[in-house]
């Protein structure tokens, strides 16, 4: 699947860090969702909510689970999903979001995104 993002938000509150990208500011029709508790309770581990919450386009295609890859570029992004979370939020293994930013926002970006998955699979390249 493919979109242009013309909105790219994040934030960390009260130990959970959100990215989203969307087409639309206030009437998104595509959007990609992430969420991650920082510090898991053991109810949370239990339940497999200490993994990344993913929701693409639509609640009815969201999962919880595990974001293989991030490749971050100027362009845009490509997020490559585990066989068992793509099969939940998409029809393919990935998803990939155009959009354009600057490098210091591409890093800002890629700080956030090492927190939702991990440092070692967020890969960005900054001179596109």
């Amino acid at each position: 699947m493919r979109f242009t993002a013309s909105c790219i938000t994040w934030q960390n509150e009260d130990g959970v860090a959100v990215m989203g990208f969307a087409d639309d500011e206030f009437d998104p029709t595509q959007y990609l969702l992430l969420q991650r508790t920082l510090e898991p309770d053991p109810q949370d581990c239990g339940l497999g909510h200490d993994r990344v919450y993913i929701e693409l386009n639509d609640q009815s295609r969201s999962a919880y689970g595990d974001v293989e890859e991030a490749r971050l570029r100027m362009q845009g992004v490509t997020f490559r999903f585990d066989p068992t979370t793509a099969a939940a939020v998409s029809s393919g293994q990935s998803v990939e979001i155009a959009f354009d930013v600057t490098v210091r926002r591409l890093e800002e970006m890629a700080e956030q995104l090492r927190l939702l998955i991990g440092q070692d699979r967020v890969h960005a390249t900054l001179n596109d």
